[in-house]
């Protein structure tokens, strides 16, 4: 049976619930994305078509870019293969509102992480530790491992670049 994220309240409601199925990371990042006020920052391996290729998902990010000039959403992704042979419903969000909602592969130097996360508004964290494996944790307020998380995010975002064959894909 799912988790019901229903009463976590982002920045508010501590304590990490753990995650077992791709449905459980799907409804979590769901719940959190719904509540976001200033940013989602991913770091995935694939962006996992069973979690984030979910249309209630893409039009909560659209959402959110939209809403406020400063928004943003930032996406990590180390093997970007899959979404240029098959698509993905991100790439056309993406194309909507590129100045707000960016995808950069992973710099060469960083594809060894096997971990993947997502931080909301500097407050929630979703993770898995090994990114082909569905377990993982979500905290609706884990403040301080979401700083920690976002920096080292930004540090692998500075080197690496946009994908430039999602670019020119049709979809």
């Amino acid at each position: 049976m799912p988790i019901d994220f229903s009463q976590h309240i982002l920045g508010e409601t501590s304590g990490s619930l753990k995650l077992e199925s791709s449905d459980d990371h799907r409804l979590a990042l769901i719940a959190m994305v719904a509540q976001a006020k200033r940013s989602v920052h991913i770091l995935s391996h694939t962006l996992d078509r069973r979690v984030y290729d979910d249309a209630t998902l893409i039009e909560d990010l659209t959402k959110l870019v939209l809403r406020a000039p400063q928004c943003k959403v930032m996406i990590l992704v180390r093997d970007t293969n899959d979404m240029i042979h098959n698509g993905h419903r991100l790439i056309e969000a993406m194309r909507r509102v590129p100045s707000r909602m960016q995808l950069r592969k992973v710099a060469p130097e960083f594809q060894a992480h096997s971990d993947e996360y997502v931080i909301v508004d500097e407050a929630g964290v979703l993770t898995r530790r090994i990114a082909t494996r569905y377990e993982g944790s979500v905290d609706f307020n884990a403040k301080k491992d979401a700083r920690d998380r976002l920096k080292t995010f930004m540090e692998i975002w500075r080197p690496s670049e946009p994908e430039p064959k999602l670019k020119h894909l049709s979809i």
